[in-house]
């Protein structure tokens, strides 16, 4: 949804409160004949598999073992493991 499509929904919002409001007031029904746009939906679209995507096989993937280890100075020691999980650890004094 571009800028001006949110404005505009953003913009009818605020029409139709206000109507709604005003109606509510002298004892109507709220309007029914202010359209507010729908968000779209989103959609997914494969692409081609980049140099990452063969990078390592499905085999190599699944074994869980750190991929790449990351150890921060208040001692924090972080894992990304090759199943895309995240192991973390705090040391409390580093050697």
């Amino acid at each position: 949804m571009t800028a001006e499509e949110k404005a505009y929904q953003n913009e009818q919002k605020a029409k139709l409160q206000l109507a709604t409001e005003k109606a509510l007031k002298a004892n109507k029904p709220p309007p029914t004949d202010i359209e507010i746009p729908k968000d779209p939906e989103p959609t997914w679209e494969e692409e081609h598999l980049s140099y990452f995507d063969l990078l390592f096989n499905d085999e190599e993937i699944s074994q869980c073992f750190a991929r790449s280890t990351l150890t921060f100075k208040n001692g924090l020691i972080v894992q990304y493991l090759g199943s895309g999980h995240i192991y973390q650890v705090q040391e409390k004094s580093l050697s």
